[in-house]
């Protein structure tokens, strides 16, 4: 198979933060900020997966401030920094450690929900902090989208 005479490559400005990917879409001035959150400057924080929602960024702040107390994996309630940044004591986590959660919204109903430890688990125990990150976030998910 031939290449192609031309292909059409669209960039956009990005940037790294708190180890995620933050981009400008459309792409203007080139800089992209990202979110900033003061103590997660000062820590190494352990990116979770992300999640996908079905719901604005205002339902999902609504259900992270008043927490799911039928889920017992899930936070507590969260706090929140701004309308799109929320801190949450980091479930399973020994010392009281903290859970940053940042909202993206993409579109009217929907948002990415971010989910940032702020002290990385032990390499031990990554796995499974993974996993039961994302159990309750997807069962958050899930309960959002049903409700809409």
């Amino acid at each position: 198979m031939d290449d192609p005479a031309f292909a059409a490559v669209r960039t956009f400005a990005s940037t790294e933060r708190y180890g995620l990917v933050w981009a400008e879409y459309p792409s203007g001035s080139g800089e992209v900020a990202g979110p900033r959150i003061g103590s997660l400057d000062q820590a190494s924080p352990f990116a979770l997966r992300s999640v996908w929602i079905g719901a604005s960024a205002a339902e999902v702040a609504r259900s992270l401030l008043a927490g799911n107390q039928a889920d017992p994996e899930a936070p507590p309630p969260a706090r929140p920094i701004d309308p799109y940044r929320l801190l949450a004591p980091a479930p399973g986590q020994p010392d009281r450690a903290e859970m940053a959660l940042l909202l993206q919204p993409l579109d009217r109903g929907c948002t990415l929900l971010h989910g940032l430890l702020l002290r990385p688990p032990s390499p031990a125990d990554r796995l499974d902090t993974l996993r039961r990150n994302a159990a309750w976030m997807g069962r958050l998910r899930d309960a959002l989208e049903a409700a809409a």
